[in-house]
């Protein structure tokens, strides 16, 4: 992982590259069915009629891809990439199946707060481009970015020391109830996932409070640390070989949203399965205070053949 920057890093001219993301035409239609079904998005040959002349991207997608690059490049602010707005957000080159994007991200401004010296804003304007770099979209955004002398988060610095997750996680019993950033985050949902995979369930119940409060999709209101304890040893039982895998998609305040996916076998009728969904997790004192979670799983075999459990 990069090393985590501060204002004091981010000097006006200093530029970051990222990675590339090949689009292909699944994911367009895919996106466009759930968040903007309209024509040129959805299907080829009405699209060939449209004034793209063609399929095309949302702009919105295309704004997807473009954060989803820009978390996973070098751009590691110190607490998250947070914004505060656009100056400019424009569109340029609609984005067609087989597009390969990546960003070009620049620091323009660089404005110290007299009221916050701690808490400054900087402009960055990040331009996604294409596999000819035509620019696709361009954005003039505004972040809140600490300075190195503000004071940091136990597991935070940790992280910024180069320690590993399993490290930085031992210092989650001093986080209490301040905000977490998405560093912080990030190394909570590791540690659970770890401790599922290697079904530990006496260390994963002591990432829990005593008065834990989980909603389940397929299961009536689970009360207090011991109750859960009966339903993910039963649960580990049926799921034998579960590989899980747990992706952070953002945190608020001390709640953690995120997705997972997972794998294992079914020990009642030996079929393989997989599930995924989506979860919400509310920090209290280092330890999950409340656990909501969403669970469609389905035989892997007969995919098509999806169930809720």
């Amino acid at each position: 992982m990069a090393d985590l920057l501060y204002l004091d890093d981010l000097a006006i001219g200093r530029r970051f590259d990222s990675a590339t993301k090949v689009v292909d035409e699944s994911e367009i239609t895919s996106f466009a069915k759930s968040f903007d079904p309209q024509p040129f998005h959805l299907d080829r040959e009405t699209a060939a009629s449209s004034r793209f002349g063609g399929l095309v991207a949302s702009g919105w997608h295309t704004g997807a891809i473009t954060m989803r690059l820009l978390v996973d490049s070098e751009f590691w602010i110190a607490g998250g990439i947070v914004g505060t707005g656009f100056d400019e957000f424009r569109w340029i080159t609609p984005v067609r199946p087989g597009d390969t994007l990546h960003l070009e991200t620049e620091v323009v401004d660089v404005r110290r707060s007299t009221r916050k010296p701690t808490q400054s804003l900087v402009k960055v304007r990040i331009t996604t481009l294409n596999q000819n770099m035509e620019p696709v979209q361009i954005l003039l955004a505004n972040l809140a970015v600490p300075s190195r002398s503000a004071s940091s988060t136990p597991c935070e610095r940790e992280l910024n020391k180069g320690n590993t997750t399993m490290a930085a996680i031992e210092q989650i019993d001093e986080l209490k109830n301040q905000a977490l950033t998405q560093q912080e985050a990030a190394a909570i949902l590791a540690r659970y996932q770890e401790l599922w995979n290697r079904g530990a369930l006496p260390e994963l119940l002591e990432g829990f409070t005593d008065d834990i409060t989980v909603e389940f999709a397929d299961l009536p209101t689970i009360k207090g640390k011991r109750e859960l304890g009966q339903i993910i040893r039963a649960r580990l039982a049926r799921q034998m070989h579960y590989r899980l895998k747990k992706t952070l998609r953002f945190v608020s305040g001390n709640t953690i949203v995120g997705s997972w996916v997972a794998d294992w076998t079914d020990a009642a009728t030996g079929r393989p399965m997989k599930g995924k969904g989506i979860e919400f997790i509310e920090m209290r004192d280092g330890k999950c205070a409340r656990w909501e979670a969403t669970f469609n799983a389905w035989d892997a075999e007969a995919p098509s053949r999806s169930q809720f459990t």
